[in-house]
């Protein structure tokens, strides 16, 4: 964890006072600085919007569906994302303060810089995404899904993995050390570079087969 180096979100002060709604998102829309705060994104569709240095605080995301969303700078406290899509998208620089991302689709994305610190994100699906320098915090992940993602020069730190899938996962060098891993979803060959504690060896060696006797 110590040499995972997360750039935070690039925010200008001038957006705490560009307060706006998202309301009838079309193709191509484009936002810059601004602050979404206390309210809710209910219905939306469109592709490739693109959002930049943005503040959401307190805002539900419903039935939202943004695909190859264009997410960069950006920093969401307290706010509600589950069961929307955002897949084929990009996220960079960009932080989940005390959010719900529960069932939430991220998939075929790719993450830079981007932290998800005591949130929720139980079911999230981010299979087949590409992740670097990024921090996963005291987050809840329960059967979240990272198939087949590449995952560098990222960290997990006390988080819950149980029953998480990883299988054809990236892991080489990924510190799980002080997480809930119980019930991971991964293969033998993808368990190669994984740090893990003593612990959670005994545990992941049944996957090789072995018998320990005391």
């Amino acid at each position: 964890m110590a040499d995972v180096k997360c750039v935070k979100p690039r925010i200008k002060p001038g957006a705490e006072y560009n307060k706006i709604h998202l309301r009838g998102l079309e193709e191509e829309d484009a936002y810059y600085d601004f602050l979404v705060n206390d309210g809710q994104v209910a219905s939306e569709y469109a592709k490739h919007v693109r959002l930049s240095g943005g503040l959401f605080r307190n805002v539900t995301f419903t039935d939202t569906v943004l695909e190859s969303l264009d997410l960069v700078d950006a920093r969401f406290e307290n706010c509600d994302l589950s069961g929307c899509k955002f897949t084929d998208s990009r996220f960079e620089r960009v932080e989940f303060i005390g959010c719900r991302l529960m069932g939430t689709i991220l998939s075929d994305s790719t993450f830079k810089d981007c932290r998800f610190d005591s949130s929720k994100l139980d079911y999230a699906i981010f299979g087949f995404s590409s992740i670097k320098n990024s921090l996963f915090v005291t987050s809840q992940m329960v059967n979240c899904n990272f198939q087949d993602a590449d995952i560098k020069h990222s960290g997990f730190e006390t988080c819950s993995l149980i029953g998480a899938q990883m299988s054809g996962a990236n892991l080489k060098g990924i510190d799980f050390a002080t997480c809930e891993i119980d019930g991971l979803g991964i293969r033998l060959e993808d368990l190669r570079g994984m740090i893990v504690s003593p612990v959670q060896a005994m545990e992941l060696s049944r996957l090789m087969g072995l018998v320990i006797k005391d």
